[in-house]
Parts: structure tokens; sequence; C-alpha cells
């Protein structure tokens, strides 16, 4: 997934999984974890800048195997 917006809006990134039981999920910027982003909804990105542009990727977890996600933020 690909998203572009434009400096100052709000992105959102959504994971929708099922799966049981409970599904952990964690959010990284360029591979690195998002302290607090565990949710499925990253939201995070609220007025944006070029700071903001990166891969993120939530990886979503059974206590058995986890499945990353990625989307990219481009400016």
């Amino acid at each position: 997934m690909s998203l572009s917006a434009l400096a100052g809006e709000t992105v959102a990134f959504t994971v929708v999984a099922i799966g049981r039981p409970t599904l952990i999920y964690q959010w990284c910027k360029n591979g690195v974890d998002i302290a607090g982003a565990s949710n499925a909804t990253l939201v995070t990105l609220a007025s944006i800048s070029i700071a903001d542009v990166a891969i993120y990727a939530s990886t979503t977890y059974t206590y058995s195997e986890p499945v990353v996600v990625p989307g990219v933020v481009t400016a």
C-alpha cells in the first residue's frame, strides 16, 4: 500500500486481520518499532511533514506467527 498526502494533512493506516487468540499489533517506521503503536490503526501522523516520509509496517502476531503488512508514506 502506498499513500501520498499534502503537508499538514492527517494520515492513518489500518490493518484488518482475523485470528485467534486475540491479535497483537506492532507498528514500525523504517524498521524501528514505534513506541506505544500497538493497535490495528496507526493515526499518529497528524499534520505530516517531510520528516514523516518513510516506510511504515504493521507486524500482526498471534502467539505463534507474525505477518508483516508494509505501507509507504510519500510526499
